[in-house]
């Protein structure tokens, strides 16, 4: 949409380059700074693992997608923090980003995009355009109140009101027709997978499984509170989903794969017997 380029085709599928490389980001990652666990002072290593993670991020700000890119900020900051990097390292590289915030704006921002950040502040100034959807979000939510009105019984999605109900938005389906009794039961949910995650990153027999269990754990719980603070208007639409509830079979099938590699380091803490 809008000029931008996210997807490939491969035995017939369209695949998401974005969501692969995700994955593979946070596996070398874990490899080269658990290789270098020692050295973790040592400022090349700092950058070098910065550059493993701009590569992808300066890619996909070229397609334009500036949500994915700040997955993958957010994945290498919590794998170096894992990793025992200097605070003070931390401090620069955060100062860094948010001085170079405002030049990688004018550089990548499409006029889309533009829009996007006008209507996240007045959805009012088109409310028959681009604002539409943010309304029909908030009143969506608004209306489920505690018990939801059932489950496909809400009226903005069930009318068509809203649109890209089930990638942006699914949110907002879920608090229409769930309440929030749904809305808590989906964060317990996404909570027991962040204390499964810290079990993995904490019982692993090495770095390596112990940083690959933080940055997935990362990037589900990044997205997540992205995704759901779109829906409630906190940050503008980024077209980042809500992992294993939006549709997306990219998405779908990565969050899998890493959930995978999780229990797979849940599984090797200790030896098996048969």
């Amino acid at each position: 949409a809008y000029g931008s380029t996210r997807w490939f085709s491969f035995a017939g599928q369209q695949i998401q380059a974005s969501e692969v490389a995700k994955l593979l980001v946070i596996v070398s990652l874990a490899r080269y700074l658990a290789d270098r666990q020692r050295q973790m002072a040592d400022p090349r290593v700092f950058v070098i693992s910065l550059v493993m993670a701009a590569l992808p991020a300066v890619l996909v700000l070229i397609e334009p997608d500036m949500g994915t890119a700040a997955v993958f900020g957010a994945i290498w900051l919590g794998m170096v923090a894992m990793a025992g990097a200097p605070p003070r390292y931390l401090v620069i590289a955060l100062g860094v980003a948010l001085a170079a915030i405002p030049f990688m704006a004018l550089l990548t921002l499409g006029d889309y995009q533009i829009d996007r950040f006008r209507l996240w502040i007045d959805p009012a100034s088109d409310p028959l355009g681009g604002g539409f959807n943010i309304r029909q979000a908030e009143i969506g939510i608004g209306s489920g109140g505690i018990f939801g009105q059932g489950f496909t019984h809400g009226t903005q999605t069930q009318l068509d009101f809203l649109q890209t109900s089930t990638t942006d938005y699914i949110f907002s389906v879920l608090g229409e027709e769930l309440g929030l009794i749904g809305a808590l039961v989906l964060f317990a949910l996404f909570t027991a997978l962040l204390f499964r995650g810290i079990r993995a990153a904490t019982l692993s027999q090495d770095q390596f499984g112990s940083l690959i269990a933080t940055g997935i754990v990362i990037m589900i719980l990044f997205q997540v509170f992205i995704n759901v603070a779109v829906n409630i208007r906190l940050v503008p639409v980024t077209g980042i989903p809500l992992p294993f509830i939006s549709q997306g079979g990219s998405s779908l099938v990565m969050m899998f794969v890493a959930l995978g590699l999780l229990e797979g380091i849940l599984i090797r803490h200790k030896r098996l017997e048969f």
